[in-house]
Protein backbone atom coordinates (compact mmCIF):
# COMPACT_ATOMS: atom_id res chain seq x y z
CA UNK A 1 0.00 0.00 0.00
CA UNK A 2 1.00 3.42 -1.10
CA UNK A 3 2.40 6.31 2.00
CA UNK A 4 -0.19 8.79 2.63
CA UNK A 5 0.75 11.86 1.62
CA UNK A 6 1.97 15.10 3.68
CA UNK A 7 -1.02 16.78 4.33
CA UNK A 8 0.80 20.14 5.08
CA UNK A 9 2.60 22.08 2.59
CA UNK A 10 5.65 23.24 3.00
CA UNK A 11 7.46 26.35 1.69
CA UNK A 12 9.26 25.98 -1.43
CA UNK A 13 7.25 22.69 -2.81
CA UNK A 14 5.74 22.39 -6.35
CA UNK A 15 2.36 21.93 -7.76
CA UNK A 16 1.14 20.80 -10.68
CA UNK A 17 -2.34 21.03 -11.39
CA UNK A 18 -4.06 19.21 -14.04
CA UNK A 19 -7.97 19.90 -15.83
CA UNK A 20 -8.31 17.10 -17.84
CA UNK A 21 -9.82 17.05 -21.05
CA UNK A 22 -9.30 17.12 -25.31
CA UNK A 23 -7.87 20.64 -24.16
CA UNK A 24 -5.96 20.12 -21.26
CA UNK A 25 -5.54 23.01 -18.77
CA UNK A 26 -1.88 22.73 -16.82
CA UNK A 27 -0.71 25.19 -13.86
CA UNK A 28 2.66 24.86 -12.10
CA UNK A 29 2.41 26.92 -8.47
CA UNK A 30 5.25 27.40 -6.17
CA UNK A 31 4.02 27.05 -2.51
CA UNK A 32 5.61 29.96 -0.08
CA UNK A 33 3.65 29.40 2.90
CA UNK A 34 0.71 30.70 4.46
CA UNK A 35 -1.87 31.84 1.65
CA UNK A 36 0.89 32.67 -1.27
CA UNK A 37 2.63 31.20 -4.11
CA UNK A 38 4.01 31.49 -7.07
CA UNK A 39 2.46 30.90 -10.32
CA UNK A 40 5.63 29.15 -12.56
CA UNK A 41 3.27 28.75 -15.27
CA UNK A 42 -0.19 28.00 -16.89
CA UNK A 43 -0.60 26.22 -20.21
CA UNK A 44 -3.60 24.76 -22.28
CA UNK A 45 -1.80 21.57 -23.69
CA UNK A 46 -3.74 20.12 -27.11
CA UNK A 47 -4.84 16.63 -27.34
CA UNK A 48 -1.97 15.81 -30.02
CA UNK A 49 0.09 17.00 -27.34
CA UNK A 50 -0.71 14.89 -24.46
CA UNK A 51 1.95 12.95 -23.75
CA UNK A 52 4.18 15.81 -23.30
CA UNK A 53 2.39 15.96 -19.46
CA UNK A 54 5.59 14.29 -18.78
CA UNK A 55 7.50 17.56 -17.96
CA UNK A 56 5.11 19.02 -16.02
CA UNK A 57 4.91 15.84 -13.47
CA UNK A 58 8.50 14.67 -13.16
CA UNK A 59 10.00 16.35 -10.41
CA UNK A 60 7.60 18.31 -8.25
CA UNK A 61 6.10 17.31 -4.97
CA UNK A 62 2.38 17.22 -5.73
CA UNK A 63 -0.21 16.42 -8.62
CA UNK A 64 -3.99 17.96 -8.18
CA UNK A 65 -5.99 16.39 -10.46
CA UNK A 66 -9.58 17.06 -11.76
CA UNK A 67 -11.44 13.86 -10.72
CA UNK A 68 -13.69 12.67 -13.54
CA UNK A 69 -16.99 11.32 -12.57
CA UNK A 70 -19.95 10.29 -15.16
CA UNK A 71 -23.29 10.90 -13.76
CA UNK A 72 -26.38 9.15 -14.12
CA UNK A 73 -28.35 12.17 -15.22
CA UNK A 74 -25.96 12.54 -17.96
CA UNK A 75 -25.61 9.00 -18.97
CA UNK A 76 -27.21 9.07 -21.95
CA UNK A 77 -25.20 12.13 -23.17
CA UNK A 78 -22.10 10.30 -23.18
CA UNK A 79 -22.96 7.46 -25.79
CA UNK A 80 -20.26 7.07 -28.09
CA UNK A 81 -17.48 9.17 -25.68
CA UNK A 82 -14.19 8.27 -26.14
CA UNK A 83 -13.75 10.13 -22.74
CA UNK A 84 -10.28 11.79 -23.27
CA UNK A 85 -10.57 13.44 -19.40
CA UNK A 86 -10.25 9.81 -18.77
CA UNK A 87 -7.53 8.94 -21.07
CA UNK A 88 -5.62 12.54 -20.34
CA UNK A 89 -5.72 10.69 -16.22
CA UNK A 90 -4.80 7.70 -17.63
CA UNK A 91 -1.46 8.83 -19.53
CA UNK A 92 -0.99 11.14 -16.14
CA UNK A 93 -1.12 7.65 -14.01
CA UNK A 94 1.47 6.00 -15.53
CA UNK A 95 3.75 9.04 -15.31
CA UNK A 96 2.94 8.99 -11.42
CA UNK A 97 3.61 5.35 -11.94
CA UNK A 98 6.76 5.64 -13.27
CA UNK A 99 7.92 8.67 -11.34
CA UNK A 100 6.78 6.90 -7.73
CA UNK A 101 4.32 9.65 -7.30
CA UNK A 102 0.90 7.72 -6.46
CA UNK A 103 0.99 8.68 -3.08
CA UNK A 104 1.54 12.50 -3.85
CA UNK A 105 -1.79 12.74 -6.21
CA UNK A 106 -5.33 14.49 -5.23
CA UNK A 107 -8.37 13.94 -7.25
CA UNK A 108 -10.84 17.20 -6.57
CA UNK A 109 -14.10 17.63 -7.34
CA UNK A 110 -14.44 20.05 -10.43
CA UNK A 111 -17.33 22.09 -7.59
CA UNK A 112 -14.02 22.63 -5.35
CA UNK A 113 -12.83 24.70 -8.05
CA UNK A 114 -15.47 27.28 -7.80
CA UNK A 115 -15.47 28.19 -4.54
CA UNK A 116 -11.77 30.28 -5.16
CA UNK A 117 -11.48 33.12 -7.46
CA UNK A 118 -8.57 34.12 -9.53
CA UNK A 119 -6.41 36.58 -7.71
CA UNK A 120 -5.93 39.86 -9.93
CA UNK A 121 -2.26 39.85 -9.86
CA UNK A 122 -3.03 36.23 -12.19
CA UNK A 123 -5.39 37.38 -13.89
CA UNK A 124 -3.56 37.80 -17.09
CA UNK A 125 -2.34 34.53 -17.01
CA UNK A 126 -5.30 32.79 -17.47
CA UNK A 127 -7.10 35.31 -19.66
CA UNK A 128 -9.00 33.45 -22.71
CA UNK A 129 -8.95 30.06 -21.43
CA UNK A 130 -11.52 28.15 -19.35
CA UNK A 131 -8.85 25.25 -19.24
CA UNK A 132 -6.15 27.58 -17.75
CA UNK A 133 -8.59 28.96 -15.25
CA UNK A 134 -10.05 25.60 -14.01
CA UNK A 135 -6.50 24.59 -13.77
CA UNK A 136 -5.54 27.68 -11.19
CA UNK A 137 -8.46 27.51 -9.51
CA UNK A 138 -7.74 23.83 -8.35
CA UNK A 139 -4.80 24.74 -7.17
CA UNK A 140 -5.49 27.80 -5.37
CA UNK A 141 -8.35 25.38 -3.82
CA UNK A 142 -5.13 22.79 -2.90
CA UNK A 143 -2.97 25.59 -1.21
CA UNK A 144 -5.39 26.71 0.66
CA UNK A 145 -6.52 23.71 1.78
CA UNK A 146 -3.55 22.22 2.72
CA UNK A 147 -1.38 24.94 3.47
CA UNK A 148 0.30 25.72 6.57
CA UNK A 149 -1.67 27.28 9.38
CA UNK A 150 0.91 27.65 12.48
CA UNK A 151 0.41 31.36 13.45
CA UNK A 152 -2.79 32.31 12.04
Amino acid sequence: MAKKAQLTLQAGQLITVIDPGVTTGVCQMRYLGKRDFDVLCVVEVPWDRRFSLREYIKGVQYIVIERFALYETHKNDMVNNTFPSVQVIGICDAYMYEYDMLDRVTFQPASSMTQVAILPQHEYLVRGSEHKKDAYRHGRYYILMHRDRSDE
